[in-house]
């Protein structure tokens, strides 16, 4: 099946709000260190890992270090040399085509999101109660890398609500109405409140559809610099963001020994479009 408008809608939905935290909101934090030997699934391939994630991927952020290579013994080599296959921002993770040797240095320079950002299809009570998290500044002292499947906080967690088509005008001209839910878990009430205060000023923008990234279909770096100002945009659709809610969840009740920050954060988004 081919690829419907709405699934670009959804994925350059997530595009934008990523920007719009690390660029509006300046929220990243530039770090170095080493990378460690993680499992991986990708076959003939060896992983090193970050202690972190997400990591900053995009190029148009100002003063964030982009990660585009690795340091072996101190010298650095991009994708494409010695071995360095791709690099996986979003699980802070390089892959090699073959095992460096064991007394290899490896390390990088790169920022660390404030926010991890993905789109999910689990139940508000599933993330809440039923998937275990680790804070990604815990790992400040912690000698090895994460785990592929490993959830990190703080992280916002965006899911697809409701979608309708309403008549707009004669002709043929719809309003492709879209709800989405921002599920966000911080890791202290400033945080909570910041990010919250991003959001929430996205209300009456616009943002663009993009038709590709550069990433391959697992999303690694291969070479080709990601910047979200210079991506390929459908022409002709602007989604408009109509209505923001933001919903506190206060920490008592069965919420009580969650131990995090909740809000959720509803979008309307709308798009005029002919079927």
């Amino acid at each position: 099946m081919k690829v419907s408008f709405d699934v670009n809608l959804l994925s350059s939905f997530l595009l934008y709000v990523d920007h719009r935290l690390q660029s509006y909101g300046e929220a990243f934090t530039n770090y170095s260190g080493l990378l460690y030997p993680v499992q991986t699934k990708i076959a003939g391939k060896s992983a090193y890992s970050t202690p972190f994630r997400q990591l900053v991927n995009d190029t148009s952020i100002s003063g964030a270090n982009v990660m585009s290579g690795v340091y072996l013994n101190g010298n650095f080599v991009g994708v494409g040399q010695s071995g360095l296959h791709a690099i996986n921002h979003d699980l802070g993770t390089v892959y090699f085509n073959a095992a460096l040797p064991a007394n290899t240095s490896i390390s990088g320079r790169y920022a660390i999101k404030e926010f991890s950002i993905e789109y999910t299809n689990k139940l508000e009570y599933k993330l809440l109660f039923d998937t275990k998290y680790v804070t990604n500044s815990q790992f400040n002292q912690t000698l090895s890398g994460l785990a592929s499947d490993i959830k990190t906080t703080p992280a916002i967690f965006l899911r697809p609500k409701v979608t309708e088509n309403a008549g707009f005008s004669f002709g043929g001209l719809d309003d492709n109405n879209f709800k989405i839910r921002a599920i966000l878990i911080a890791d202290n009430e400033f945080q909570r409140v910041a990010a919250c205060n991003v959001l929430k000023n996205m209300n009456l923008r616009t943002f663009n559809v993009a038709s590709s990234t550069p990433f391959d279909y697992l999303d690694n770096y291969t070479g080709l610099n990601y910047n979200y100002n210079n991506l390929n945009f459908i022409s002709g659709y602007e989604p408009l963001i109509t209505e923001i809610k933001v919903i506190d969840v206060p920490l008592r009740g069965d919420f009580q020994d969650i131990g995090k920050n909740i809000a959720m954060v509803d979008f309307t988004v709308s798009t005029i479009m002919r079927h």
